[in-house]
C-alpha cells in the first residue's frame, strides 16, 4: 500500500488526477502482482504439508494474500482518490466533512512544532 501511495506522490501535480493514479499503477502494479503472486503460490504449496496445523494455516494465509491483492487494487485505490480530493479541497483529515483554511492549518502546525521543540529541549 505504501508503495502505491508513493507512487502516486512521485507523479507530477500538473497532471489530473485519473492519470497520476494510472501511470502509479502502471509503475508499481506488476511488482505488486508478482509478489502477490509468489506468496499465494508459496503458501499454496505450504497447503500440501500433511501437518493439519501447517495445511490449514497455508491455505488461509493463500487466501487472506489473495483477498489483499483485490483490495490493495480496487478498494485502496478508490481510498487514495478520496484522500487526493480531500487534501486538494483543503479538508481537515480526521474531519474530512470539515473545510479548514490555510491559515489555521499553518498555525495549528507551527503550534505542534514548537510543542515537540519543547518536550524534546525537556
Amino acid at each position: 500500500m505504501c508503495i502505491l501511495v508513493h507512487a502516486v506522490k512521485r507523479q507530477p501535480s500538473d497532471m489530473p488526477l485519473e492519470g497520476r493514479i494510472s501511470n502509479a499503477l502502471v509503475e508499481v502494479g506488476p511488482s505488486i502482482t508478482l509478489a502477490s503472486l509468489s506468496e499465494i503460490m508459496a503458501f499454496t504449496v505450504g497447503s500440501f504439508i500433511p501437518m493439519p496445523a501447517c495445511r490449514v494455516f497455508s491455505m488461509f494465509a493463500a487466501l487472506a494474500v489473495f483477498l489483499d491483492f483485490l483490495l490493495q487494487v480496487t478498494a485502496f485505490v478508490a481510498l487514495i482518490i478520496f484522500d487526493f480530493l480531500r487534501t486538494k479541497d483543503d479538508r481537515v483529515d480526521c474531519f474530512p466533512c470539515i473545510k479548514a483554511l490555510r491559515q489555521i492549518l499553518k498555525m495549528i502546525e507551527v503550534l505542534i512544532r514548537e510543542s515537540l521543540d519543547c518536550l524534546l529541549v525537556i
